[in-house]
């Protein structure tokens, strides 16, 4: 093997490890959680930034790269970058349910808008309500709904409210808080010294469970129970 081919070697192995190391890197970066239209954003900034660079290096008369061979490669290396960074960004699995902004005293919650989900209804009711827990008020907006049951001082509160444009705030601070799957989709618990809340979206509509805490009287399993015992109103 001459000298020549030798170096050929050892920068081919340098760039398999470089873009071995880089793409380890790339998959270990947590997951993101943005929304829909920003999700699209991105694709469309991707986009964009393929049609400028390969326009720049295919019109940039006062560029260095005359050379044909060597503008080739140019090319080469930038589409390489363009389909890296393509799947760099879907990597990051951007389309969740939700994604949320934390602040001192609590979490914002925005959940992703789906007008095409199924199975999806904006008034309610709940066939499984804890025992002893009656209902004192019922309200049907036009974009929203709310329940409001109650055993002696204690309270649960449902609410409903259309996912487009809206978000939810609940308090995180010192709570246990945590992912949840309500049924077929993904939600968020938290559970303070005064309260149990659960908030979760069907597609078109969030929801929330606030429940006054109380041992005896309801936990985390049977706020999810609610959840999940949601039909269409008759």
């Amino acid at each position: 093997m001459t000298l020549e081919e030798l170096f050929k070697e050892a920068g081919k192995e340098w760039d398999e490890l470089y873009w071995q190391r880089f793409l380890e890197k790339i998959n270990s970066v947590p997951d993101y959680y943005i929304t829909i239209e920003t999700d699209k954003k991105i694709i469309e900034y991707i986009k964009k930034l393929e049609i400028k660079y390969l326009y720049y290096y295919y019109n940039n008369k006062r560029n260095r790269f005359r050379n044909s061979k060597k503008r080739l490669k140019v090319l080469l290396v930038a589409a390489v970058l363009i389909i890296i960074l393509s799947v760099s960004a879907f990597s990051f699995n951007p389309v969740k349910d939700f994604f949320f902004k934390v602040y001192e005293k609590g979490t914002e919650f925005f959940f992703n808008y789906d007008k095409n989900a199924t199975d999806d209804y904006l008034y309610a009711e709940y066939t499984f309500i804890p025992k002893g827990y009656h209902l004192v008020q019922k309200r049907n907006f036009k974009l929203g709904q709310q329940f409001v049951y109650k055993k002696e001082d204690k309270r649960i509160v449902i609410d409903t409210n259309i996912t487009k444009h809206s978000s939810s705030f609940i308090d995180t601070e010192n709570a246990n808080v945590g992912e949840i799957v309500v049924g077929k989709y993904n939600g968020y618990y938290s559970i303070t010294d005064s309260e149990i809340i659960v908030i979760w979206s069907t597609g078109k509509y969030c929801h929330s469970i606030t429940s006054d805490f109380n041992e005896e009287l309801i936990n985390l399993d049977l706020v999810v129970k609610i959840a999940e015992s949601r039909i269409p109103e008759k």
